[in-house]
């Protein structure tokens, strides 16, 4: 599948999925978070390339070179987002965990490890793969958790993510980083409304606590 193919595919999905459905059990909760990484990390990734590229990004992005490279950047950026969205899910339920039962760092490690099974069709290479999965679960064991569920605090890695991983020359990076960097913050802002807006966090609780 061409780049711009699946960018095409992964914004179709959001056309039909229900944005206003509560998310209230942790199979909502696992596609709420793939699926949104995945959202953030096209959209800003293809929106900074597509804006640098102008009216040639249509043929750039039918282009095999090309294709090569931004594949295994996206899929880092995606990464990254999945990581951070994973945290900041986490840090909700833990807001609302008044028994302690909740253990963040099992729950966020499955949300993101669910979220790279979208990576099966195309990965990145099995080391790479393994390192990075053992750094962002790393992450997980050092996090204050209740400092993460407000603003952009657990968002960081994504945010700077797509102007690290854009196939793009570093000179123009650095003219374009203050604006991408805006641009990522600005697309995490809605999501993370969305997720405040829609989380039944105490019947996510329930269903760790219970599972079936």
């Amino acid at each position: 599948m061409r780049v711009s193919d699946y960018f095409h595919a992964i914004i179709s999905r959001f056309a039909i999925w229900g944005r206003n459905t509560p998310i209230d059990t942790n199979l909502g909760l696992q596609r709420f978070v793939a699926d949104k990484a995945a959202y953030v990390a096209q959209t800003t990734l293809y929106g900074y390339i597509r804006t640098r590229a102008g009216l040639q990004h249509f043929q750039l992005f039918n282009d095999d070179t090309f294709n090569a490279a931004l594949r295994p950047a996206r899929n880092r950026v995606f990464i990254a987002c999945a990581s951070d969205l994973s945290v900041f899910a986490v840090a909700r339920l833990m807001l609302e965990d008044q028994s302690g039962s909740v253990q963040p760092a099992e729950v966020a490690t499955a949300l993101f490890l669910n979220a790279l099974g979208k990576l099966a069709a195309d990965p990145l290479p099995d080391a790479e793969m393994r390192a990075l999965c053992d750094r962002e679960q790393a992450r997980f064991q050092m996090i204050d958790w209740l400092n993460m569920a407000t603003g952009d605090a657990a968002f960081q890695a994504s945010i700077r993510s797509v102007i690290t991983e854009a196939p793009i020359i570093d000179a123009l990076k650095v003219l374009d980083e203050e604006i991408v960097i805006n641009s990522v913050r600005f697309k995490w802002q809605e999501v993370r409304g969305e997720l405040v807006h829609r989380l039944n966090a105490s019947a996510i609780i329930g269903h760790l606590n219970h599972p079936q």
